[in-house]
């Protein structure tokens, strides 16, 4: 899943995290700010990030580790994913 600027996903966690940019270069080009739960507004002023494809940490030995700020579907709505 490739992420864009302006759309809501929710993370591994539950928590819906909205895209705020993607810069076109770098391993972490995905600004974002979480929406709701235990770590709303995160992102919001201290430059959190993730890798393109929403992932929180890089891979260890070729292999990617689950981490709770996973992006894993796009929200949709309405408490849907």
């Amino acid at each position: 899943m490739i992420l864009e600027a302006g759309k809501v996903y929710l993370s591994r966690r539950g928590e819906r995290v909205e895209v705020t940019s993607v810069e076109r270069t770098g391993d972490w080009p995905v600004h974002f700010i979480v929406l709701d739960g235990p770590y709303k507004g995160v992102g919001h002023s201290d430059g959190s990030r993730l890798r393109i494809n929403g992932r929180a940490t890089e891979p260890v030995n070729g292999i990617f580790k689950d981490h709770p700020n996973d992006l894993v579907t796009e929200w949709l709505g309405d408490g849907r994913a």
